[in-house]
């Protein structure tokens, strides 16, 4: 579900007495789980980078927004207090009957396409942020307006 479905990650949460050999040991499993998320393309990180990942994410700040509903235009700016690699906005696929059609941050195009995430049609528009750094995204649902 981590893969198929959800915006999320998967940790397996193991003692490590039952890492060891013996006839309780969780070893077998465990390596089978890791080499099928292997195989499925799961992304794994170490535990300081999963730490400095989501001290960067908790550190990003809104510091502008408007949304032009007639226009289908969301306008928004982002600061990072800390570094952070691949955070991701999150938006509805559809708005207002118009779908999700482009999106740029700081001028540069960003990739668009929808995916079910948690039982509905979302948009997952990543992006780095250096520390100290300010991205302005400007995101159209629908026909450009210009």
């Amino acid at each position: 579900a981590s893969v198929d479905r959800f915006h999320t990650v998967y940790h397996p949460y193991f003692h490590p007495i039952r890492t060891r050999p013996g006839p309780v040991s969780t070893q077998p499993w465990l390596e089978a789980v890791l080499g099928h998320c292997r195989d499925r393309g799961l992304p794994c990180v170490s535990g300081a980078d999963w730490v400095r990942f989501n001290d960067g994410r908790r550190g990003l700040g809104l510091s502008e927004y408007a949304f032009d509903p007639e226009a289908g235009v969301l306008e928004i700016s982002l600061e990072a207090d800390a570094a952070v690699r691949g955070a991701a906005v999150c938006l509805p696929h559809v708005v207002r009957g118009r779908a999700l059609a482009r999106a740029q941050v700081d001028g540069e195009s960003v990739a668009v396409a929808a995916e079910n995430l948690e039982g509905r049609m979302q948009v997952l528009l990543p992006a780095d942020y250096a520390e100290g750094e300010i991205r302005r995204w400007r995101i159209q649902w629908g026909d450009d307006p210009e």
